[in-house]
């Protein structure tokens, strides 16, 4: 009966954690990824060269609801291509694509499937920047560091109470 207890007691101290934790409703703004052709110190300043130009682009032209427009993809990357003297081909397209969940200070940004602006220059093998199109988060870049295998998971409640009582 003590077991019950205990964890009716986590599940209710997990709910409520996810049930108040600060996230914003992002699944109306659409998000965008910007991928180098590769790790090169040149093809990352390309990188960071066009992620500049094309947020001013959205922004002045007042884009960021019509992202999956072909059209309005064109003539963002018409514009880049005049603004940026590039050395590797541009490709926009939009889809879903899944992303982790992040945090950024306290606001938890949840994962999940999301509409993305999909930036590739050249081979579009190097590190990529993306960021979401919400107002709180707009313009942070959101790189990934790490990859999937190289984090490793531990959980407390894991650990302590379901392993250590194997013991």
């Amino acid at each position: 009966m003590r077991q019950v207890g205990k964890i009716l007691i986590i599940g209710l101290v997990v709910f409520l954690t996810i049930k108040l934790v600060d996230k914003p409703k992002t699944p109306d703004y659409p998000r965008i990824r910007v991928i180098a052709s590769s790790n090169s110190d040149s093809d990352q300043k390309e990188k960071y060269q066009v992620v500049e130009e094309m947020l001013k682009i959205i922004d002045q032209n007042n884009y960021h609801n019509k992202l999956h427009d072909k059209t309005v993809q064109n003539r963002i990357k018409t514009e880049i291509e005049k603004r940026v003297s590039l050395k590797n081909n541009l490709t926009l397209t939009y889809q879903t694509l899944s992303y982790p969940a992040k945090t950024f200070g306290d606001k938890l940004i949840p994962g999940g499937k999301y509409e993305t602006l999909i930036v590739q220059l050249g081979d579009a093998q190097g590190r990529n920047w993306w960021s979401i199109l919400y107002p709180e988060y707009y313009g942070l870049s959101y790189e990934e560091r790490l990859s999937f295998e190289e984090i490793k998971y531990k959980s407390y409640i894991y650990e302590k109470w379901i392993k250590g009582k194997n013991k």
